[in-house]
């Protein structure tokens, strides 16, 4: 077993986290009281934390409003306020359809399981699109145009199995024309691809995890509720404003977020994204682009290796002559499907937790096999009943950690099945 953990499970939870990240939690809890309650120094630093947090996020999603982004615990807790919010506030209802793409986490799909079971709504799955993508657009357009139009679409921005992403301009601006409110799943797009929220009127909601690549700790996410789609809280508390009253306040950001704050969690995930911004996304993106070319170019020939969700046909050779048989060598992702640097493979004879057991035990690789909390994207893919190994690659990882991975891999191909 080596010593140092080799990660790429990425798309589960960052590691490691830049360390300025470590210290701002580890400050923050030595400092900080309980925010907007006491009016003595601890407070009023917790305050201040709290607030320069909420701004410096906004700020990166293009928001002017900062009072309009909440901070959450996830995007589980994040998607839940959304849908239970428009029940509460009578925008969605008994007999309402709700549109989701064939590739959602179970974050989404359990989540309004239970209220299609409880409160009766429907949930209609758009198909998936050729070439991987996560929606048919065709498909989409007939949907949206039916009678009764549907309350709402809860799609995810990039897969968490095939990294494929949503086009999310032709998406949002079919379902904006409509009138239909979209949620939009950020959990694994958020710290790869900057969407302007200012700029997208499409996206009604727009929820993120803190602790993938946004680089922040666990136990923190956010939610975007844009203007003129205000939902009712469902968990009431607290606030440390208007406690003479036993309603709700009635403004945003104190009308969904009950309760003592995790201060030292939303400092970290603010340090997370100066730390995105002082290394820059795009930068970030090629690095791990990068990684996911070696990766692809070195086991395209391993014949007990298919890559699921994405073909070869994805990748583009460098200078390749038009008509040549040259090796494609190059991710494609800019073409009609784009990517994000997360691969699913299947492996000959194998089962996906036997591959992740042998990369674990035997060479300290960590890797995330099964379901990845996404059977709508298996059944896709057909994997449903045997699960796919994942690579996803973080800003941390190397060439290196690469070649390991790859050493491993021909490794377990010596071994009989």
């Amino acid at each position: 077993m080596a010593d140092k953990i080799v990660y790429f499970d990425n798309a589960s939870t960052s590691y490691p986290k830049p360390e300025t990240v470590y210290q701002v939690c580890d400050q923050t809890l030595r400092s900080a009281g309980n925010p907007g309650r006491g009016a003595h120094r601890l407070a009023y630093q917790a305050s201040h934390r709290f607030f320069e947090a909420r701004e410096t996020v906004a700020d990166f999603l293009g928001l002017t409003d900062s009072e309009r982004l909440i901070f959450t615990s996830g995007c589980t807790q994040s998607i839940n306020m959304v849908v239970s919010g428009m029940l509460g506030a009578g925008t969605l209802k008994a007999g309402d359809r709700v549109l989701v793409t064939s590739y959602e986490h179970n974050a989404v799909m359990r989540t309004l399981a239970y209220h299609e079971r409880v409160d009766q709504i429907e949930v209609v799955r758009v198909p998936a699109g050729a070439d991987g993508a996560i929606v048919d657009l065709t498909a989409l357009r007939r949907l949206v145009s039916e009678e009764p139009k549907p309350a709402l679409a809860v799609f995810t921005r990039a897969s968490n199995v095939t990294g494929a992403l949503l086009d999310l301009q032709s998406v949002s601006n079919m379902l904006d024309l409509s009138g239909i409110p979209l949620l939009l799943d950020a959990a694994q797009s958020a710290g790869l691809i900057l969407d302007d929220l200012g700029s997208l009127s499409g996206v009604s909601y727009y929820v993120a995890s803190g602790h993938k690549g946004l680089y922040g700790p666990p136990g923190v996410g956010i939610l975007y509720v844009r203007e003129g789609h205000d939902i009712d809280p469902p968990n009431c508390g607290g606030t440390g404003s208007h406690s003479d009253s036993l309603a709700m306040p009635d403004f945003l950001p104190d009308r969904l977020e009950p309760g003592t704050h995790g201060v030292q969690l939303a400092a970290g995930l603010a340090e997370g994204v100066r730390y995105l911004q002082e290394r820059g996304l795009e930068n970030i993106l090629a690095h791990e682009e990068k990684l996911a070319r070696l990766f692809f170019d070195s086991v395209r020939d391993m014949e007990a290796i298919e890559i699921r969700g994405r073909s070869f046909e994805h990748l583009q050779g460098e200078g390749e002559a038009a008509g040549s048989g040259a090796k494609k060598s190059t991710l494609e992702l800019r073409k009609q499907t784009q990517y994000l640097p997360v691969v699913s493979f299947s492996y000959k004879g194998l089962t996906a937790d036997r591959v992740a057991d042998w990369l674990d035990t035997g060479y300290g690789i960590a890797i995330r096999s099964g379901l990845h909390c996404a059977i709508s994207a298996h059944r896709v893919l057909n994997s449903e009943k045997t699960g796919l190994a994942r690579l996803s690659f973080g800003a941390f990882n190397s060439e290196e950690d690469v070649e390991k991975l790859l050493a491993a891999l021909k490794d377990l191909a010596k071994v009989p099945a």
